[in-house]
Order: C-alpha cells, then structure tokens, then sequence
C-alpha cells in the first residue's frame, strides 16, 4: 500500500481507518458530516485526516485493554494457552462446540513436544504456556522472515480490535439516541434507522471480534511454529 501522508501501513489499518469509523459513527449519531456527508477541500482533508489518526491511537488503548486483556482471557481464553491444549469448561467448552472450533484447535502433540523438548534443552521454564510463549517469542522475533509474517497479522488483528471495538461504542450511540429521541417525539422513522444502525454496528462488532480472534490465534500459531523449527528461526 503506498504511503498516505508518510503513514505506514500499520498505522492506516490500525489507527486512521478506526478513527475515520468513529468520526463516521459521530455523523451519524449527531447529525454532524466529520466523514458522512462531507465535502472535503485540501484544508479540511489536511485537518480530518490528522484527527481521524490522533482519535484512532486513542480508541485502541481502551480496545487493547478491554479486549485483548479483559475479555479475551476471561471469556474465550488465551491462544497461547489453548495451543498448548489446556481443558475448557463452562463458556470456553460451549464457545468450541458450537461457535469457535477453530479458535479452540491446539497445536499437534508432535509440534507441542518439539517445543517442549527444544525448551529443556536451553533450559526454559516449560511448566507454563505463558512461559513458553515469552522464550518462543524472543527467537520467533529475530528471524525476518517469520517477523514479517507477524506483523502481518499483528496489522490484521489491530484492526478487527479496534474496530470491533469502535463499533461496539457506536451500537451504544445508536441506541442511546433512539432511546433519546423515543422519549422525546414517541415512536418515528428516525428512532426505526436508530435502531436498525445500532444493530448494523453490533453485527460489525461480532463479525470483526471473530476476525480479530481468527488473526490474534494465528500471529500466535505463527510464534510457537517459528520455535518448533530451529532451522526457520535460527538458533539462539
């Protein structure tokens, strides 16, 4: 992708694009044309743009700590554990049965051992997923080849987060302005395409968590296989 204004493709995936959905979501909300209905010249692009990026690096703190370090724990389970072939009960036994039985997948018992076994041999912790993770990681990380692969997916999974997120907050605005404009004017269209939008943006915000839980899975798929595979990553 070429370069908008020298931001990186990281940067546009992850912020200007998540800013520019929220600034959207805000048109729609309250009535304003951030994005919906503008008309931009040079001197407005050159000031929304610049928005649309500063609101996206605010948006993903909360969106990485509700999600990726809140929910995504507590209610799925962390890839780096699922790989390893830790039990699910309760949500997490329902979720992969029914809903994300490729999410829930752990690595094969051949790869699990050769990580294992290449641990001990350096003489890592290996009791603990977490552990394992962490020493995979600092080897995955020097190999260019294997790090260009993560980043791919670390650009992927930023941007279903953050979105998903975004959209989670504009399915709240929706509703908060139907609610608003019900107890206003009573029963209108307009609190009909409210309620239609609010939704719309849940559907995004579901749709965009299972992509992001889709990509977060394989960035850490892509880690623990680097480490399998000495030869991939190189030796420390």
């Amino acid at each position: 992708m070429d370069k908008l204004g020298g931001l990186s493709d990281f940067d546009v995936f992850a912020y200007l694009a998540t800013g520019l959905a929220a600034m959207a979501a805000w048109d729609e909300v309250f009535g304003t044309t951030w994005v919906i209905g503008a008309n931009w010249n040079v001197a407005q692009a050159v000031i929304t743009i610049p928005i649309g990026y500063v609101l996206g690096h605010i948006i993903a703190g909360p969106a990485g700590y509700l999600i990726e370090r809140k929910l995504v724990p507590r209610l799925f389970g962390e890839p780096k554990r699922i790989l390893f072939g830790e039990s699910h009960r309760g949500i997490h036994g329902w979720l992969q049965r029914n809903v994300l039985m490729e999410y829930y997948t752990p690595l094969d018992a051949g790869m699990r051992q050769r990580i294992i076994t290449r641990a001990e041999h350096e003489h890592k912790p290996v009791k603990e997923a977490e552990s394992l993770y962490w020493t995979a990681y600092a080897v995955a990380k020097r190999d260019e080849q294997t790090y260009r692969r993560m980043e791919i997916f670390i650009r992927l999974y930023s941007f279903c987060r953050n979105i998903a997120f975004t959209a989670a907050m504009a399915m709240t605005g929706f509703l908060a302005a139907a609610l608003w404009l019900w107890w206003q004017q009573g029963w209108s269209e307009m609190v009909g395409a409210k309620l239609w939008l609010a939704l719309f943006a849940a559907m995004v915000a579901l749709g965009m968590l299972i992509r992001y839980l889709k990509f977060f899975r394989l960035y850490t798929v892509e880690v623990f296989v680097a480490y399998s595979e000495p030869s991939a990553a190189g030796k420390p």
